[in-house]
């Protein structure tokens, strides 16, 4: 399974086109199980991990036979699912909150630079 980290970017991929089966698995290196744990599907494939199935990818057009024992092929494309835009949609938003924080934090030292410069001038 990948980190938070690397889920972030495995959907940015395939947010920015680079969507192919063959471009995700030279770049993330997962096992056919954790690719299923991944893609919205209807079966379960029996196992604890069943659990964490998240469902945040689904096939641009799913292949005829797909089942538990279907053999990717580097041409298969995907796209997000709401689950998965939802995970983009909440990293964007905690980026923009970490760039709000390192803003105030630098007003705060300008604002206070100033008031201690309006001081010794007053001396």
């Amino acid at each position: 399974m990948l980190t938070n980290k690397q889920t972030v970017k495995f959907l940015k991929m395939i947010k920015c086109g680079n969507n192919t089966y063959g471009e995700l698995q030279n770049r993330f290196h997962m096992d056919r199980r954790d690719w299923i744990l991944y893609i919205d599907n209807d079966f379960k494939i029996n196992s604890i991990s069943d659990k964490y199935k998240i469902g945040i990818i689904e096939f641009v057009t799913a292949p005829d036979r797909y089942n538990r024992e279907y053999q990717f092929k580097d041409s298969d494309v995907f796209k997000l699912t709401v689950a998965g835009q939802n995970i983009l949609d909440r990293d964007d938003s905690e980026s923009w909150q970490r760039i709000f924080v390192i803003v105030a934090a630098i007003a705060s030292v300008v604002s206070a630079a100033i008031a201690v410069i309006q001081i010794l001038r007053c001396l």
